[in-house]
C-alpha cells in the first residue's frame, strides 16, 4: 500500500533510504535528479510528503545516502559527495527551523575542550547524545547558563538536548573538532 501519492518527487530519483521516527512518521532521503543530484529529505505528514527544512541536505551532487532518526527525533543524513569523493553527515532536523532554537546558544561550535550554553530560560537538565544516539553526558542545572567539559569527547557530531524549568525541550547540533 502506498504512503501518500506515488511520484511525489519533481523528477527522477536514486539511492533512496527511509527511516521511521518514534511516533511512526516516515522520512525519506534520495538523490534528487531535479535538484542537481543533491540529497532531498522529505517526511510524510499524514496526508502528503513535505520537505524537511529547505528539503536539500547536501550542497553538492551526492550518491549513496542514508538516513537515521536520533532519540530526540532529528533526522541525520549521511551521503557521499560526487564532487569531493568524501563522506558527509548532515543534520536536517525540523527543530532547526523552530523559533525556540533561537533561545539556545552554543559556543564555541565547533568546540574543542569546552562548550558554553546560554538559554533565555532556566535550564533544568542537559543531555548530550552521540551521532549513534548513545547518551554520553547528562547533568542537572538550575541556571540560564552552563558549560560542558568536552575534552574527553571524541571528534564528531553530537546533539545537545536541554529541558528548561518550564518543560520546553530544545535540541541543537554540537561539533567537536580536535
Amino acid at each position: 500500500m502506498p504512503v501518500g501519492t506515488p511520484g511525489f518527487s519533481a523528477g527522477g530519483v536514486s539511492h533512496t533510504s527511509i527511516a521511521i521516527d518514534a511516533s511512526g512518521t516516515p522520512y525519506v532521503v534520495y538523490e534528487d535528479w531535479a535538484n542537481s543530484a543533491k540529497a532531498t529529505v522529505m517526511k510524510f505528514n499524514g496526508s502528503a510528503w513535505v520537505n524537511v527544512g529547505s528539503g536539500t541536505a547536501s550542497n553538492t551532487a551526492m550518491e549513496y545516502c542514508d538516513i537515521a532518526i536520533t532519540p530526540t527525533g532529528e533526522p541525520i543524513i549521511v551521503y557521499s559527495s560526487l564532487l569531493y569523493a568524501k563522506k558527509y553527515c548532515s543534520y536536517v532536523g525540523v527543530d532547526e527551523l523552530s523559533a525556540k532554537e533561537d533561545n539556545l546558544v552554543l559556543y564555541p561550535n565547533p568546540a574543542n575542550n569546552k562548550v558554553n550554553i546560554q538559554s533565555s530560560e532556566k535550564i533544568r537538565n542537559i543531555v548530550v547524545y552521540s551521532i549513534a544516539g548513545e547518551k554520553v553526558y547528562t547533568t542537572s542545572v538550575n541556571e540560564q547558563e552552563a558549560s560542558i567539559d568536552t575534552h574527553l569527547f571524541a571528534s564528531g557530531i553530537y546533539f545537545i538536548q536541554l529541558e528548561t524549568t518550564n518543560g520546553t525541550v530544545i535540541s541543537k547540533k554540537l561539533v567537536i573538532e580536535r
